[in-house]
């Protein structure tokens, strides 16, 4: 804004103020116009704040857009690793429930010798006994 102070001056004399009245009319009117009304070049350095503002958006909107897309792999990869190991207790417990019907079957020809055994032995000394009495 371009402000003429010796035109203001000549006017407000034509309209019947004093000298003083002009000066102190034109104190008050730069103060004004210096400090509150933005001037070409403060509208200018705003236009380019926005415009840089303007470009932070674009790149935090890309930014946003990659992490999106780092999301997304990542909980494909999260999903792949899930299926392993599914899999993996699957073939664990697979393993597991083979060797406990191997050692059950284990077990159970051990007992079952045990009890052979054991049952001949006390056959044996059944029969001892019975020809001790017998007399013999």
């Amino acid at each position: 804004m371009s402000f003429n102070a010796l035109k203001y001056v000549e006017e407000l004399g034509q309209a019947g103020f004093t000298d003083e009245q002009a000066k102190a009319q034109i104190r008050v009117l730069q103060d004004v116009v210096e400090s509150d009304l933005a001037t070409k070049r403060d509208i200018q350095e705003v236009k380019l704040d926005i415009q840089a503002v303007k470009r932070d958006i674009q790149e935090v909107k890309r930014d946003i857009q990659e992490v999106k897309l780092d999301i997304q792999k990542v909980k494909r990869d999260i999903r792949e690793l899930e299926l392993k190991l599914e899999r993996s207790i699957r073939e664990l417990e697979l393993r597991i429930a083979e060797r406990m019907t191997a050692m059950e079957l284990t077990l159970t020809k051990r007992v079952g010798l045990i009890i052979v055994s054991t049952a001949t032995a006390l056959f044996g000394g059944l029969v001892a006994v019975a020809q001790f009495f017998r007399g013999g």
